[in-house]
C-alpha cells in the first residue's frame, strides 16, 4: 500500500500499484486486509477540514501530483518511483 485515505464517514481507500507502468489506483479498503503494521518514513498526514484524512508521501497527498501522473509528467513519474521503491524497501511484508 502506497497511500491511505480515509473518508468522514470511516470509509477508506488506499493507493496500490497493481501493476508496473500503470498508474497506481485507488481501492475500496473493505477488500483488502492489514498484513504489516509498519508506517513508512515518507508518510505525512493531512486532516481534511470537512473530515477524513490522508496518509501518504506529503509530495502525493497535496496539491495535483495525481494530476501530474495521469498526464505522465517526467518529474512526478521518477519522484514516484524514488518514492515508491523507498517504500516497499520498508515493508517486511513485500
Amino acid at each position: 500500500m502506497l497511500e491511505l485515505h480515509v473518508r468522514s464517514d470511516g470509509s477508506s481507500s488506499l493507493r496500490i500499484e497493481h501493476s508496473p507502468g500503470d498508474l497506481a489506483g485507488l481501492y475500496s479498503g473493505k477488500y483488502f486486509e492489514q498484513v504489516s503494521g509498519g508506517i513508512p518514513s515518507q508518510w505525512s498526514v493531512e486532516i481534511h477540514p470537512r473530515g477524513g484524512l490522508s496518509i501518504g508521501p506529503k509530495d502525493w497527498i497535496a496539491g495535483d501530483f495525481w494530476e501530474r501522473m495521469m498526464e505522465r509528467d517526467p518529474e512526478a513519474e521518477a519522484a514516484f518511483e524514488v518514492t515508491r521503491d523507498a517504500i516497499v524497501a520498508q515493508d517486511p511484508a513485500a
